[in-house]
């Protein structure tokens, strides 16, 4: 039991470092993107068409990568996918045009794939659903405690020595960590303990030979997808994911552009209020994932509603606030933070309790690719918005009824149980 433990805690610590390093090589182009702009003489739209490539090769690579995790060891698939990712962040070293610059960064998107998928399935193969909310919840802290590093250590590295130390220094930690994780990952406890491992065994029960078999069934792919497909309340995630991720990425990647734009900050300035922004949303995923176990009993309906809903009031007051207002920028910067990243755990263990464990890689995958539909218009829509059609009033504007309409999603699946999710898993069986 000891010895399980002891695993449980190494693949849910190399999962969070590991996906760290991934958040690490995606949210330091924002950092980068004012230097780039100004050198490259690019506008909003323009800019966006860059982050956009990315996400709308992520969107489609989150579900077909979501697909092949499902299939293969998830250990190698998550190092593989780091690996690239650091080498495209280097070979941004010799790109001199605006072209090089979306096809590389959509290949980025791409590769990142990789990571959310196989971090889902390893959790969910080694930890039980009523312990995921808090599982997911620390998992998730890769997110802010990334972006949050990679926001002070560009912020004081791009003045020095350039906008391409944005995309140096987190591929060489990248880099460094692959062969930590190799260690310390294992694609499921069967790989450590044999095939014959279940959760009973550490109870003292024993499997019967029928209940045997069905924990080492696979599903075809058309069972696996049916059984997403068919699934409303994921379809209800997806809507609730599009919304989420569409602020929360939007507010990340024009981040930089909006302070030095609306708030007058430098790039220093700026790398400090995304790293309070990241560690607001560094508690704000702990709370959300503890209060849905503990509070709501695997139910992420009411916590989702609440937490988008009150990301809405924020962002209108962070719109409304005057620029010249330091310490209260602060303050809204922690609890957009807060609010922004805690339907983010939610929507990622909602998905893992809808899809089951066994088609847990495509139900993410799914709901991953309507979160990065929505990153896609967070970058050339809302950069278009504030070209074409009233400036940054308008695009808070966007932001605000964006987080509305996640919270009406959140609220649909109020009545639903983590429980009731499972429960269909056996129904399939």
């Amino acid at each position: 039991m000891k010895r399980f433990q002891r695993w449980q805690n190494k693949v849910l610590f190399g999962t969070l470092i590991g996906y760290t390093a991934y958040n690490m090589l995606r949210v330091n182009l924002g950092m980068a993107m004012p230097s780039i702009r100004e050198e490259f003489n690019l506008s909003h739209t323009e800019a966006g068409l860059i982050f956009s490539a990315f996400t709308m090769a992520y969107s489609m690579g989150r579900l077909f990568n979501g697909f092949f995790s499902d299939k293969n060891n998830a250990r190698f698939f998550m190092t593989f996918g780091l690996v690239v990712c650091a080498a495209l962040n280097l070979s941004f070293l010799g790109v001199n045009s605006y072209m090089a610059f979306m096809i590389l960064w959509g290949l980025n998107g791409w590769f990142q794939t990789m990571g959310g998928p196989a971090s889902s399935r390893m959790l969910t193969h080694w930890f039980p659903p009523e312990k995921m909310g808090t599982r997911w919840a620390i998992w998730s802290c890769s997110n802010p405690i990334g972006g949050g590093a990679t926001f002070l250590i560009t912020g004081a590295l791009i003045p020095l020595m350039g906008w391409k130390m944005a995309f140096i220094t987190p591929a060489v930690v990248a880099l460094v960590l692959v062969p930590f994780l190799l260690l310390v990952l294992r694609d499921r406890p069967q790989d450590v303990f044999g095939e014959d491992w279940s959760e009973e065994s550490l109870k003292g029960e024993e499997l019967s030979e029928d209940e045997k078999e069905i924990e080492k069934a696979h599903w075809t792919t058309k069972e696996i997808f049916s059984q997403v497909l068919s699934n409303k309340n994921l379809w209800l995630i997806c809507g609730a994911s599009f919304s989420l991720y569409c602020v929360r990425t939007g507010f990340i990647q024009w981040c930089p552009d909006i302070l030095a734009s609306i708030r007058g900050f430098d790039i220093k300035s700026s790398g400090v209020m995304g790293f309070i922004f990241d560690m607001g949303g560094l508690a704000g995923g702990l709370i959300a994932g503890l209060l849905s176990d503990k509070l709501f009993k695997g139910r992420r309906g009411p916590v989702g509603f609440a937490y988008m809903s009150l990301l809405a009031i924020v962002i209108y007051y962070f719109w409304v606030t005057p620029a010249q207002a330091f310490w209260v920028d602060k303050m809204i910067m922690v609890a957009f933070g807060f609010f922004a990243f805690g339907p983010q755990v939610l929507v990622g263990v909602a998905a893992a309790d809808f899809a089951t464990k066994k088609a847990v890689g495509v139900g993410t995958g799914l709901v991953g690719c309507f979160g990065y539909l929505g990153s896609t218009f967070s970058g050339v829509g809302i950069g278009y918005i504030v070209d074409h059609l009233g400036g940054w009033q308008m695009g808070f504007l966007a932001f605000i009824s964006i987080a509305i309409f996640g919270a009406g999603c959140f609220f649909l699946t109020m009545l639903n149980t983590r429980s009731q999710a499972h429960t269909s898993e056996m129904n399939t069986r």
